[in-house]
């Protein structure tokens, strides 16, 4: 069974890259600046390419379960792209502890 019925277009997903891109873009360049050398900001940069990939697909079916077009749409992918790793990860270390927890 397909979780989209029928599938959004792919230059949905590909709008929704491009803007956890920009929304990851001041992340890269703090990083790039903080980096001592150019092989610890490539390798950096390099890390951030799988991130921003998966936040723009999870931005994609989230707009997609929303029903988000245009610039709502844009919006959302950009701040999952600048906040979402930062405040998603205790969020879910926290609901993996309770899940943990239960018998």
């Amino acid at each position: 069974m397909s979780m989209f019925n029928p599938p959004p277009p792919l230059s949905d997903l590909l709008l929704s890259i491009l803007a956890a891109a920009a929304g990851r873009v001041t992340l890269m360049m703090r990083a790039a600046r903080e980096a001592t050398t150019w092989r610890s900001a490539l390798r950096t940069l390099l890390w951030e390419l799988p991130i921003t990939v998966s936040l723009g697909l999870i931005g994609w079916a989230l707009t997609d379960w929303l029903n988000l077009q245009g610039g709502a749409a844009f919006v959302l992918a950009a701040m999952l792209g600048r906040f979402g790793p930062d405040r998603l990860e205790p969020f879910f270390d926290g609901l993996l502890a309770q899940l943990i927890r239960k018998p």
